[in-house]
């Protein structure tokens, strides 16, 4: 076989079943060589919309998501997911074209130093060579899967790509059990038997690590109210009585409160990547424990035990800790969840003529929801309310881009979480101002005929950046944009269209458009005055 065959053969050996992107002439060979693989190739209209998808993927199924480009603007195009899978914690690999090793000398039109333009956004760059592949390949995988988990770029030429192998791809090893520091976890569980007040703030690392059991256990044989990250939600149950609220921008001061109040902080997985606000503030000390990097520096843990967190929560379940009264934690976690409600829809007022709540739209969509249906939400203002009102209760169930908080990141999120769990109703959630972005990705859901909700929220601007511009008392200058004809662009891919605009009650428009099982593109008119007191 060739090397494109053998790239092919050593994705579908690996349990890789479709890769994202767009290609180009300079690897025409590579895709030939899916297509005899039998790989689904899903064609995106842009390379960062096809990155996103695969960071989804990668982030759903625990193998590297795989997205692929040309060379020149598509690899260019493949640095932003890039960044956000790395960011984000998902494996990934980035794959894309190089120019002919024949011409290198002579080319200059569309010719980059590849592995220094994806340097910082990626964990490592390869240049796949015939003589080599049998060894880059596993490495580059596995460094996708190391944790933190991130993007691995590969570089492939056009010549390159037909020369022969010898031998063929392999299965990759099971990663083996990373252990842990028992010293240093008998220093943290010291400090834990010490507090009088504790709390658990869990992280994105639980999601890596798939420990959302274990998080459960050690929460309820301690007793021990539980917060979650955004790239956590839903990975403890937010329907649990120990659930305390979303670590966020909007809507946590009962929470903030409660975690200041406490003795100590138990992280679980806890990556300061995953904050919408870059620093910490919580003077209360912090003990930590991640897959790795648990001595995050933004945290300053007292102490800090980096290895699996399997292991380690089963370890700490299983101590003695000093009997508290159950029924009182309960209690002080259902106050903490009733404040941050109050301060949620305490002082809705009813809306302006023509446009619906955001606290009416979230509630309407959940209510209309499965609780297994998954939901993928954009940047904007809307995001910020999103993340504390929405309740989930399963992992897996809610993507957000947080890491980079790239925007546009909604739409192909969806189309990756639909062809990973095609049985399950699926909604993307995103502002005018990211549809527009790439509104060309409509067409990829026409093409593939997936029955998604694409809930559109309309107001005209980028209004997170606008209300800063407000709140800085300058001219809103460079944040505002005409209206979109949203229903003539949802008919002109094919695609039904619904309008929440105070008419109907949002939960019958979600239950109306989940029912057709068609695309369906939802516009909901806020008023964005509303959004001044969410920052």
């Amino acid at each position: 076989m060739n090397l494109a065959e053998y790239l092919a053969q050593f994705l579908k050996t690996n349990g890789v079943v479709r890769i994202f992107g767009l290609p180009g002439g300079e690897n025409v060979t590579f895709v030939e060589a899916l297509r005899a693989a039998e790989l689904d190739f899903v064609l995106f209209h842009h390379e960062s919309a096809a990155g996103f998808a695969a960071g989804v993927s990668g982030q759903m199924t625990g193998r590297p998501g795989v997205c692929l480009s040309t060379v020149g603007p598509g690899a260019v195009n493949l640095v932003a997911p890039a960044a956000a899978a790395t960011l984000e914690r998902s494996p990934m690999l980035a794959i894309t074209a190089e120019i002919d090793t024949r011409q290198q000398a002579r080319v200059r039109h569309m010719k980059l130093d590849l592995p220094r333009l994806f340097e910082g956004a990626v964990k490592g760059s390869f240049v796949l060579e015939p003589d080599s592949a049998a060894r880059v390949l596993p490495e580059a995988w596995n460094l996708a899967l190391a944790p933190p988990m991130g993007a691995v770029h590969i570089a492939l030429a056009p010549d390159k790509a037909a020369f022969p192998v010898d031998g063929a791809p392999r299965t990759i090893d099971q990663a083996r059990s990373l252990g842990f520091d028992r010293v240093a976890l008998e220093q943290l569980k010291n400090v834990l038997l010490k507090a009088g007040q504790m709390m658990i703030l869990a992280g994105i690392g639980v999601e890596a690590a798939g420990v959302q059991d274990e998080l459960i256990r050690l929460a309820e044989a301690w007793s021990v109210p539980v917060a979650v990250t955004p790239k956590c939600k839903g990975h403890f149950p937010e329907s649990h009585p120990l659930y305390a609220g979303c670590y966020s921008a909007y809507g946590d001061r009962p929470l903030r409160q409660a975690m200041t109040d406490a003795d100590v902080i138990l992280g679980v997985g806890l990556d300061s990547v995953d904050f919408v606000t870059s620093s910490w503030d919580i003077e209360t000390p912090v003990v930590n424990m991640n897959l790795s990097g648990a001595d995050d520096p933004a945290l300053k843990p007292v102490v800090a035990v980096d290895g699996d967190l399997r292991e380690a929560l089963v370890y700490l379940t299983d101590s003695p800790l000093v009997s508290k009264s159950d029924h009182g934690v309960r209690d002080k976690t259902a106050t903490i969840r009733g404040e941050i409600s109050l301060d949620l829809h305490g002082d809705k007022t009813s809306p302006k003529e023509g446009t619906v709540l955001i606290q009416e739209l979230i509630d309407g969509l959940r209510s209309a929801l499965p609780g297994d249906g998954i939901v993928t939400v954009d940047v904007g203002v809307f995001k910020l309310a999103f993340l504390q009102q929405w309740l989930s209760d399963k992992p897996k169930t809610l993507f957000v881009a947080n890491g980079l908080s790239a925007m546009g990141y909604a739409l192909p999120a969806a189309i990756a979480a639909k062809l990973e769990e095609p049985e399950k109703y699926v909604v993307a959630v995103l502002g005018d101002g990211a549809l527009l972005m790439y509104a060309g990705e409509l067409a990829t859901i026409a093409r593939l005929q997936q029955p998604l909700v694409i809930l559109v929220v309309v107001d005209d601007a980028l209004s997170l950046i606008r209300l800063k511009q407000l709140r800085q008392e300058v001219p809103i200058h460079g944040t505002e944009f005409n209206r979109v004809d949203f229903s003539s662009l949802a008919v002109s891919f094919g695609l039904e269209y619904r309008i929440i605009d105070g008419g109907e009650l949002p939960v019958t428009v979600f239950e109306e458009a989940l029912a057709l099982r068609r695309p369906v593109l939802v516009e909901a008119r806020i008023d964005r005055d509303e959004y001044d007191r969410f920052i």
